[in-house]
């Protein structure tokens, strides 16, 4: 019963890809549209990638974060009052691809047992784990959670994460007859 086991197993960590915080209106007024359209908030915090701690609370028009609301969660990855909405007419200062979304890690295992029937037979019983602690992967904030202010200045997001990069925990079995 002891002999004939093997044991295997993958560890994915990665880290979380680069996205950009960008305005929902067109407060600069260039006219550009669809995959043109790329205004970007002026950035009033000293960190360009504001996606831990708390934050410090602010209004903008109708919307609001409370202040010491926890960041890096799924209903607030990034903090929203890091920005504020560039003045009508001008270009905000916030770069490119600033803030880091969420990383990846996932461990996959698996084990089996061969069990000898005579010399040319064999069977073969495997079991496989993916995502074996059933770790959540997010991915970063879609377009309608990272554009944050309207043409207005009113804040429209929260930098809310809803979906998954992978699957929940998944175990499953196979048996083989070798001959």
């Amino acid at each position: 019963m002891l002999s004939g086991w093997q044991i295997g197993g993958i560890g994915t960590f990665v880290s979380g890809n680069p996205f950009t915080v960008e305005n929902s209106g067109n407060r600069s007024q260039d006219q550009a549209t669809g995959s043109n359209f790329a205004d970007r908030p002026n950035l009033a915090g000293s960190s360009n990638n504001p996606t831990s701690g708390v934050s410090a609370g602010c209004t903008f028009g109708t919307g609001s974060i409370a202040a010491g609301t926890p960041l890096g969660t799924p209903s607030h990855w990034f903090d929203p009052c890091a920005f504020v909405p560039q003045p009508l007419g001008t270009f905000g200062n916030l770069g490119r691809n600033t803030l880091i979304g969420p990383g990846r890690s996932t461990i996959d295992f698996l084990v089996n047992k061969h069990f000898r029937i005579s010399e040319k037979r064999e069977l073969q019983f495997r079991t496989e784990v993916f995502n074996l602690l059933n770790h959540p992967n997010f991915e970063a904030p879609n377009s309608a959670n990272r554009r944050i202010f309207d043409s207005s200045g009113n804040l429209v997001a929260s930098g809310q994460l809803t979906n998954t990069t992978t699957t929940s925990r998944q175990i499953q079995f196979g048996l083989k007859f070798i001959f």
